[in-house]
């Protein structure tokens, strides 16, 4: 696939920061994304059901932070901003039909113009693929699908919209980074697995784990009745929730095979950057729904966020609020690569080093109509969320994690209007680089359908 080039002017400048005499020792960087991934069904985020012990080792390699958060609550928005640093009311990327556009900079391309060799390889078929315009800066962008059932029986889980499990993904970037034609150069690899997103179909092995027989019901096409709308009963909950962490731990498994095999652990090793995170999380009648996208409750916007690399202490928790808009300028300054002119911020290095996390309010937003919530905002331990009709509701995080019973205090109006200056800032840096619009064929449209974009 060839690859869209940034402004001359900037390669330029770039080049001439960077120098060719630094690349070779630039870290190489993984960034992992683990689709519909909740913080608090991860082991080192308290979760005793959890089995995700690769991700526990990596976050005792690193840092964790404790408090981050998506820019919204679905895929589209959530994953833009982590690739370029911008807020989801900058980038515009956050509809249906949408496409984030080439006036942005991104990630890839920034590392891209400093000689790193850039890869991503997606299974996330329908919100994750060059389409969407995320592609920019990429060397390669492989988007990862099986084939439907041979014998036209119905679809089961993400056979629904051919996405690849686990193990695929991590089998074709350990191939790619096998198969490099310039082992010398550093390179930057983006994966993104989908497997806890629903339907959930996890593999026999991993279903039986949690206590799931491989022919329930629930395995099969009825499931994608009772993840829409309203949550089922609580024994068919409590089947749903099982399966999802069946999907989490055969993915934990997979993100351990991929760092084995990338060698970013071992000892000896090339210098390395290993973000995990997820673009948002999932609902299971917390707030009287199901899945994702439609409010902004900390279920789905409160995601893990782990950080490790070559020369960064370990053991380190981080409580304070964080926003992934921090990963490009993160990942950048551990690369010794200059962000865009004008770029995001703050960066998490000095936090990474020891120092203390970075004050400000992290901001959030959905798009109404289907949307319930219209903005969050998350300063502290106090969270306000606007909801479409702009009623405020002010919670404490800390002394109600749930969000389920609403103060009043004077952080109330002063969140509120945090969100009014982030909006107007946003929407005037959008029009000067504003999304573009992208044709959904009947395909595409009917794998969105499947995972309840679409109607």
């Amino acid at each position: 696939m060839s690859r869209w080039r940034l402004p001359s002017l900037v390669l330029a400048a770039l080049a001439a920061f960077v120098g060719c005499s630094r690349v070779p020792a630039a870290p190489n960087v993984v960034l992992v994304v683990i689709d519909t991934l909740r913080a608090d069904h991860v082991g080192c985020y308290g979760y005793a059901q959890a089995a995700t012990p690769r991700l526990d080792a990596l976050a005792a390699r690193g840092t964790r932070f404790a408090a981050a958060r998506a820019t919204s609550s679905w895929t589209l928005p959530s994953v833009a901003s982590i690739l370029t640093g911008r807020s989801a009311v900058e980038h515009g990327a956050e509809r249906v039909g949408v496409a984030l556009g080439q006036g942005h900079v991104t990630l890839a391309e920034t590392l891209a113009a400093a000689g790193y060799e850039t890869a991503a390889f997606s299974a996330n078929v329908v919100l994750v693929t060059p389409e969407v315009g995320i592609a920019q800066g990429f060397d390669r962008f492989d988007v990862l699908e099986i084939p439907p059932p041979a014998d036209g029986s119905a679809p089961v889980g993400h056979i629904a919209t051919r996405a690849a499990t686990a193990d695929l993904v991590t089998d074709a970037v350990l191939a790619w980074v096998k198969g490099r034609r310039d082992p010398s150069r550093p390179y930057f690899v983006y994966v993104h697995y989908f497997d806890p997103h629903a339907s959930y179909a996890p593999p026999r092995a991993y279903a039986e784990r949690f206590g799931v027989a491989a022919d329930d019901p629930l395995v099969g096409p009825e499931q994608n009745l009772l993840v829409r709308g309203k949550p089922p009963a609580e024994p068919v909950l409590a089947t749903l929730r099982k399966l999802y962490d069946a999907e989490i731990a055969f993915t934990d498994h997979e993100v351990g095979r991929l760092l084995d095999g990338l060698g970013v652990e071992r000892d000896g090793a090339p210098a390395s950057v290993v973000v995990v995170t997820a673009d948002h999380g999932e609902e299971f009648g917390d707030h009287g729904g199901m899945e994702h996208g439609k409010t902004l409750f900390d279920e789905v916007l409160r995601v893990p966020l782990l950080i490790a690399g070559s020369g960064l202490p370990p053991g380190r928790v981080v409580e304070a609020p964080v926003s992934l808009v921090s990963i490009l300028p993160t990942l950048t300054e551990l690369a010794g690569v200059p962000p865009a002119a004008g770029g995001p911020g703050p960066s998490l290095v000095p936090v990474l080093r020891g120092g203390e996390a970075p004050a400000g309010v992290v901001f959030a937003t959905l798009t109404p109509p289907i949307a319930k919530h219209r903005s969050a905002a998350v300063e502290g331990t106090a969270k306000v969320i606007l909801d479409r009709g702009f009623k405020a509701l002010l919670f404490d995080v800390a002394r109600d994690p749930g969000e389920r019973t609403p103060i009043h205090d004077a952080r109330l109006e002063r969140l509120q209007r945090a969100i009014g200056a982030h909006n107007q800032a946003g929407y005037k840096a959008r029009a000067a680089a504003p999304p573009e619009k992208q044709t959904i064929d009947a395909d595409r449209r009917e794998r969105l359908r499947h995972l309840g974009y679409v109607e």
